[in-house]
Parts: C-alpha cells; sequence; structure tokens
C-alpha cells in the first residue's frame, strides 16, 4: 500500500502551480500570480495545500482556491475587458470572486463561450455590475459607468468611417434579407 504524497506550502509560484496541476485546476499567469501574492499573501499557497492534503475542510477551501484562480487567470480579464473594464485591476476581481464564488466564476466563462447570446448578454450585465459595485470606472473602451449605449455606436463609427459599418457589411452579405429601401 503506497502512501499519499504529502504536500508542503509552496513558497514559490512555481510550487502553487505543481499542486495546481496535481489537482487539476487551471493555472494563473505571471500577472494573476502577482495579483495573489499582493492580495492574499500567504493564505492561498496555505490553502492550495490543504487541498492536496484533503485536509477535512478542503471542499470548503477548494472553493475559495478555485474562485481565486478564477479571477486571476487571464479569462477573468478578458471577460471585464468585454465589459467595457480593459484595466481593472486583478486584485479587484480578486475581490468580485471571493464574494460571489461560483456566480462569477459561471459568468466568466458563460462570457467567453461562443454560447447563447441571451445568456452571454445577462453574464456580460452581472459582471459589469459587479465592477461597477466595487467602484471601478470604465476605461475608454467606449461604455461608461451609466451604460450609455449611445457611446458603444460611437466607438463603432470611430473604427468604421464612412458607412463601412459591421451592420453594413451584413447587408451587403445577405441581400436576400434586405427592405426594398435598402436593395
Amino acid at each position: 500500500m503506497t502512501k499519499p504524497q504529502v504536500f508542503q506550502v509552496p513558497r514559490s509560484a512555481e510550487g502553487i502551480t505543481d499542486i495546481l496541476r496535481h489537482l487539476s485546476l487551471a493555472i494563473p499567469d505571471r500577472a494573476g500570480y502577482l495579483a495573489i501574492s499582493q492580495s492574499e499573501a500567504s493564505k492561498f499557497s496555505e490553502a492550495v495545500t490543504k487541498v492536496a492534503n484533503k485536509a477535512p475542510d478542503s471542499e470548503t477551501v477548494l472553493e475559495y482556491v478555485r474562485n481565486v484562480i478564477a479571477a486571476a487567470h487571464p479569462d477573468a480579464r478578458t471577460a471585464a475587458a468585454m465589459t467595457g473594464y480593459r484595466a481593472i485591476e486583478i486584485v479587484t476581481l480578486i475581490d468580485i470572486a471571493k464574494r460571489e464564488g461560483r456566480s462569477f466564476r459561471n459568468a466568466v466563462r458563460m462570457v467567453l463561450a461562443d454560447g447563447n447570446r441571451n445568456e452571454q448578454g445577462t453574464a456580460l450585465a452581472y459582471l459589469q455590475s459587479l465592477i461597477e459595485e466595487n467602484g471601478v470606472s470604465a476605461d475608454s473602451f467606449g461604455t461608461s459607468t451609466s451604460n450609455n449605449e449611445a457611446s458603444q455606436l460611437d466607438v463603432i463609427k470611430q473604427e468604421h468611417p464612412q458607412g463601412s459599418t459591421p451592420v453594413g457589411n451584413v447587408r451587403e452579405l445577405r441581400p436576400e434579407k434586405q427592405s426594398p429601401q435598402h436593395a
């Protein structure tokens, strides 16, 4: 009978990465690890070790680890950028993820999935409201905290001058769907 592997609390990102791989969890990038170190200090590495060693409270601790990883992973920043918050700090995402838990993780997953547009829109709105609740203001992406739809249209107009908008391109590709006045 083999002894189960016992993990020591890692003192580096490499050590944490080894344990995360052992647990088949996502691996944050360098910026994610820096934010984890800044916001969680040694609490995160201790939690990862508890989960790997199957401590009595490891299921609860695993939720914490998953939340922190989800926020520190580049996917969370991509999802935040899709809501108009490109410059959000990872530490803020970690705080949101710890507070919201699985709902945050699911919203990030749904925003990045190529699935149902209604679900994606709902997830985007949810993430945007969470970010705004944390007092983060929108950056120059084109979305303001008042959720002004006109500003998003202004961005499209700036990116596609002289009427070459994505909508115009769709009309060109699908002439059978045009009304007689647009033909």
